[in-house]
Order: C-alpha cells, then sequence, then structure tokens
C-alpha cells in the first residue's frame, strides 16, 4: 500500500515562483501540491475549506497581512497544520519572528528540490527545520544591524546553567540540581562564556543582570 502523500499549499504572491514551485513538488513521488494562494488572506480562507499538512509561507507579500502575520492567525486555529517560512530573507531576526508567530520552519528559496523536500517531510515529522545557512549565522555572528539581541541565541539549558551560576552556586552545585555530571556544566560555562564574550564568570553575572536574565 503506497504511503499517502503530504498535502503542501503554496502561498507566495510571486505567480510564475509559486506555479514553477508547484510543478517541481508535483514530480515528488511524496509531496501533493492541492492549492496555491496569492497573499495572507487568500490562505486564511483557503484552510477553512481545504486542510493542507505543510504550507509553504513567503515572508513577505504585499497587502494588509504578511507571511508571519497569517502564520501565527493559522495556527492559533489550525495547530496541526505545519508552516514552513520559504523566504528570501536571511536575517536571524526575521528567522526569530516567524518561530515566535508559530512556524515550524525556515527556508530560504535558493535550496534545492530535495533540501526542500527534506524540510517539508522534517516539520510533518513534528521536528524544528532551520535553513543550513541560518543555522551557520546563527553560530558564527552577522552584520550587527541585522543580529538580535544575543541572549535570544541561549539554549534553554544555558539560561538555566546561567541562573543558578548568577545565584553563587558552584559547578559542582548547579550540576546536582540539573541532574547532570560536573563536566557538563563547566562546557556549558565555557559556551556561555564564548557566546557573550565575556571573559569571566563575574563579567558574565555582570551582562546576565544588564539583560536582564537574572
Amino acid at each position: 500500500m503506497a504511503e499517502e502523500k503530504i498535502k503542501v499549499l503554496i502561498v507566495d504572491d510571486q505567480t510564475m515562483f509559486a506555479e514553477s514551485l508547484t510543478a517541481l513538488l508535483q514530480l515528488s513521488s511524496e509531496v501533493e501540491v492541492i492549492g496555491c494562494c496569492f497573499s495572507g488572506e487568500m490562505a486564511l480562507e483557503f484552510v477553512k475549506t481545504k486542510q493542507p499538512d505543510v504550507i509553504l509561507m513567503d515572508y513577505s507579500m504585499p497587502g494588509g497581512m504578511n507571511g508571519v502575520e497569517a502564520t501565527g492567525l493559522i495556527v492559533s486555529e489550525f495547530p496541526t497544520i505545519k508552516i514552513l517560512i520559504l523566504t528570501v530573507h536571511d536575517a536571524l531576526v526575521y528567522v526569530k519572528d516567524a518561530l515566535a508567530q508559530g512556524a515550524k520552519g525556515y527556508l530560504l528559496k535558493n535550496t534545492s528540490k530535495d533540501g526542500l523536500i527534506y524540510a517539508i517531510k522534517t516539520v510533518m515529522a513534528g521536528r524544528i527545520y532551520i535553513d543550513s545557512e541560518m543555522g551557520h549565522k546563527a553560530l558564527v555572528g552577522e552584520k550587527p544591524d541585522a543580529m538580535p539581541n544575543i541572549s535570544n541565541l541561549l539554549t534553554k539549558r544555558e539560561s538555566d546553567v546561567l541562573r543558578l551560576v548568577a545565584d553563587g552556586k558552584t559547578s559542582q552545585q548547579v550540576a546536582a540540581e540539573l541532574y547532570v555530571s560536573k563536566e557538563t556544566i563547566e562546557t556549558h560555562r565555557k559556551n556561555l562564556l564564548s557566546k557573550t564574550g565575556c571573559k569571566n564568570v563575574a563579567e558574565l553575572i555582570r551582562w546576565a543582570v544588564k539583560e536582564g536574565l537574572v
């Protein structure tokens, strides 16, 4: 018995791009394009009558509603629909906004067909997908005017370690509280110093206070 195809809706204001993308995806045995919409408003009306599994949503579209705003509204009403932002915008601040509105992935339009299908399958499986180029920027940084606050790049565990260190706890005490090894905590501390640019724990705590994290 053949596996059911993933039903995909394409939302993009560029008609030629949407049609080309439709033709490309229809060549796949794993994906079925069930429609194209050319604005956020059209997408909202479409999902009320025919719900896709995954939406490929452009970030910027003319009119009163952009892709991220449409994402927030769709996710709030249809939480099972997975939305993958497909865009030309390559600044981390856009990724942050998209994920905050409920998008499950962020992909640049210069991706390959195989990369796009892999991203669709990833979000369909309930996982987050971030374009490798964006992941690289998160690790090595980007231009200051596009870089979001560094505190937003800390993992939850790093934030937990930071709060406990700021409380004056030793690495051994933090490890005991978080049920991990002392070596793991030492690694988190090194990562925190590296990400924030602080030279020692005292500077790290001052930075955390300034950022309002502790």
